[in-house]
């Protein structure tokens, strides 16, 4: 029988037991202390003994996790550090993140809005996606097996009954949870993809309507298995409109009839509220640790709905800042798997990433209404070869979107991406023609490189990627910024340009502001006379500016809208006036005013913002940001 672990104690030499996080019928979570590495990660213990799993059943589940994880490249899966037997009992070391389970968020806060339940599915049916791509089927996706972390993003859980086909044969109790079988799998069929997808519709079912399709196990769960399997059609859902019609179609009894995970997450998107980035890497395993991935199991009753969930501990009243207001409780996220080589560890002969495939063609292409396309163009996914990439919508003009290096936690550079105004021939540089399309590439200066994608109409893709090169050894920028040119370029040649809701979740007072029209001839006198009626408007007339001419003053000034940390986080007030002002070098600087302030994906405040740029002009830094400032504050009283 297995013996608990006592807090206090220290397990395999470095392993210093925590609280307890969670328990149920299939073991316990702990919190623990790695001594070695001075980080918490969280230990999985597996009961064993009478009414649980014996020794060798509990390490085969074990073993079991980290056999399907070792066949995972995706970034919503923990990093499992090692697989322990120990006199104690078997355990599952692995990161451990603050999170919350879908099961207890709705307890806490009932039925969610559709575009939130279809946010949440979108990113379930991405990890999907990945496991049916190797092959693998989970069996058990139901809500206490879908955790959203402190920063956020949605992981799937529980992996320790995931069929691997040729490796796993199926065995009584392995099934997963009644509630959410599909109709093929109540039947005794061998479980395939389509019977996930059907999980998941059943997931977000409860999730929007408040139980599954065939209701819950309040008879017996062999009752309840009967009418699964003896039903045909499956109700429908009780919620109205697309997103219920989608979950009709996930959770048909016909499994042809369902689409694919990747097909589902496609469409899930497309009913999201908002974007949700991609969770940040993991901790490195260490140099003892074992380099093998798995999610956590997160223990549950089989038949439980999600009022009566059995993770013990207290229950967090605290604010979800990506989510929805409600209770939480802490367990185990799975988090990215950064299986790709992360640049700073690659020897000095370490191979460097493959060459990335350009699309032969890329049609030809129009930006139509400028506003409305999506400059988030690349997949985070092909970055990962160079360093954990994270899509950040919290930060960025609102023609442009950001994919950050993620590395020790911190931004170590990344990627940017965004439209530029329509000229009338490439940009300079080496030019390879896709088709309609031409990829321009320009060399390296210093830790930064830049490629274009000039499209039929002449609306440039700029895309430029940097990096922080003591945190990045061996990144080469080139290197970074044709991979994600090349994604680029891959799904504008299938998609077209990707369109985005109008107005933007959340809504924009800039959205439909012209920043040409917020500074006028009158607050420009700085300038010579026809150099206040010249000015140089870009894509969607997010950004505009001016500048001396020929004058012999080479000032130019620039007005465009962004979003970013609170002014009153990074400059200093500026007497008079609502703006904030910061220098940008010895000859720059930016006067910022907030015009609408929200709370960032990563719960800290953030703001949308004018921004005016002062540059050059033969002024000192305090003259610029004197400037700056008080353009900033006309221009944005226009706005408002």
């Amino acid at each position: 029988m297995t013996a608990p672990l006592v807090e206090g104690t220290v397990v395999a030499g470095r392993y210093e037991v925590r609280e307890r996080l969670g328990a149920g019928g299939m073991g316990v979570v702990h919190r623990a202390r790695d001594t070695a590495l001075d980080r918490d990660v969280a230990l999985k213990q597996v009961q064993t003994g009478a009414a649980a799993e014996d020794g060798a059943a509990a390490m085969r589940r074990l073993r079991r996790e980290a056999q399907v994880a070792a066949q995972l490249h995706h970034g919503r899966i923990v990093t499992v550090f090692d697989v322990l037997e120990l006199p104690a009992g078997p355990l599952l070391v692995m990161e451990y993140v603050p999170s919350a389970g879908l099961d207890a968020l709705l307890t806490g806060t009932g039925p969610l809005a559709p575009g939130a339940a279809a946010r949440i599915g979108a990113q379930v049916a991405e990890a999907l996606a990945a496991l049916h791509t190797a092959g693998i089927v989970h069996r058990d996706v139901k809500p206490g097996n879908v955790l959203v972390s402190d920063d956020g993003p949605v992981k799937l859980t529980d992996f320790g009954i995931s069929l691997i086909p040729g490796r796993h044969s199926l065995t009584v109790g392995t099934l997963g949870t009644p509630a959410y079988f599909a109709p093929e799998t109540a039947r005794g069929d061998e479980p395939a993809a389509p019977a996930d997808v059907y999980g998941l519709g059943a997931t977000l079912r409860v999730a929007v309507d408040g139980e599954p399709p065939f209701g819950w196990a309040d008879d017996s769960p062999l009752a309840l298995i009967r009418r699964i399997a003896d039903a045909d059609p499956v109700p429908p859902p009780a919620l109205d409109g697309p997103l219920g019609a989608l979950l009709a179609t996930m959770t048909a009894a016909d499994p042809a009839a369902r689409p694919t995970a990747a097909e589902a997450a496609r469409r899930l998107w497309a009913l999201a509220d908002r974007d949700e980035p991609e969770p940040a890497a993991p901790a490195d395993p260490g140099p003892t640790a074992r380099r093998t991935t798995t999610p956590e199991v997160r223990p549950d009753d089989p038949t439980d709905p999600p009022g009566h969930a059995t993770a013990d501990g207290p229950v967090a009243a605290r604010r979800r800042r990506l989510l929805f207001g409600g209770a939480a409780v802490v367990a185990v996220v799975a988090v990215v798997a950064a299986v790709a080589l992360i640049p700073q560890e690659r020897g000095a002969d370490a191979p460097a990433p493959a060459p990335v495939a350009l699309p032969a063609s890329v049609p030809p292409l129009a930006a139509g209404d400028q506003r409305t396309a999506d400059p988030c163009l690349a997949d985070p996914a092909a970055l990962a070869p160079f360093a954990p990439a994270v899509r950040e919508p919290d930060y960025g003009n609102l023609a442009a979107c950001s994919i950050v290096f993620v590395v020790g936690g911190d931004d170590a550079g990344g990627v940017d991406i965004r439209y530029r105004r329509a000229t009338g021939s490439p940009p300079e540089g080496e030019q390879q023609r896709l088709g309609d399309a031409v990829l321009v590439r320009r060399p390296a200066e210093g830790t930064s490189c830049m490629r274009f994608l000039w499209l039929d109409d002449g609306t440039q893709v700029s895309i430029s990627a940097d990096h922080d090169a003591g945190r990045t050894r061996g990144l080469d920028p080139c290197a970074a910024a044709e991979a994600a040119a090349a994604s680029a370029a891959t799904r504008l040649a299938a998609d077209g340009i990707p369109r985005r809701p109008v107005p933007p979740p959340g809504g924009s007072v800039l959205w439909t502001t012209d920043a040409c029209d917020t500074l006028r001839p009158g607050d420009l006198t700085m300038l010579p006379a026809p150099a206040r009626t010249d000015s140089y408007r870009d894509f969607a007339g997010w950004s505009c500016s001016w500048d001396a001419g020929d004058a012999g003053d080479d000032l130019q000034l620039t007005v465009s809208f962004d979003r970013y940390d609170t002014p009153s986080a990074t400059g200093q007030p500026l007497a008079g006036t609502a703006a904030f002002v910061r220098d940008d070098g010895p000859d720059a600087c930016n006067g910022e005013v907030p015009v609408r302030e929200f709370t960032g994906t990563n719960g800290r405040p953030m703001a949308e913002l004018v921004r005016v740029k002062a540059e050059e002009g033969g002024r000192s830094t305090s003259q610029l940001c004197e400037l700056a400032g008080r353009l900033a504050d006309t221009a944005a009283a226009r706005v408002r």
